[in-house]
């Protein structure tokens, strides 16, 4: 299936382009903030030698590997690296930002693992939202 991506000019006055590099720019620095600490986890959790063990252990066949997939789940949970533990990291980031962004768009900034699987998690693409 075939995507296209249509560019329309935005009007605006000089303080709205203000505000919304702002918003972007503060966006920008939530999302690189989470990759920091996403990659600092990421890198600790596979340093372990259970973790590598894990990993090496799993075969082809996924009715084999489920009990060993639960326990890698479990290991990131432990290392803070599940969905809900990038929430709770935005949301203490959000206080700093909080005049200039809101609660909602931030979680959207919030997972820099959407997209990838854990096991490349040490190669994030830092985002430049503004030009």
């Amino acid at each position: 299936m075939a995507s296209f991506i249509a560019e329309f000019p935005l009007k605006t006055e000089k303080y709205q382009e203000d505000i919304l590099n702002k918003r972007f720019e503060t966006g920008r620095k939530i999302y690189n903030s989470l990759v920091n600490v996403t990659q600092k986890r990421y890198k600790e959790m596979i340093k372990t030698k259970r973790y590598r063990t894990l990993l090496s252990s799993l075969s082809e066949s996924e009715k084999s590997d489920k009990e060993i997939w639960k326990q890698i789940n479990d290991m990131r949970k432990q290392y803070n690296m599940s969905e809900y533990s990038f929430h709770e990291d935005v949301k203490q980031m959000q206080r700093h930002f909080k005049d200039n962004i809101d609660s909602f768009t931030q979680l959207h900034y919030g997972n820099p693992m959407t997209g990838y699987s854990m096991e490349m998690a040490g190669k994030f693409i830092i985002r430049n939202m503004v030009n």
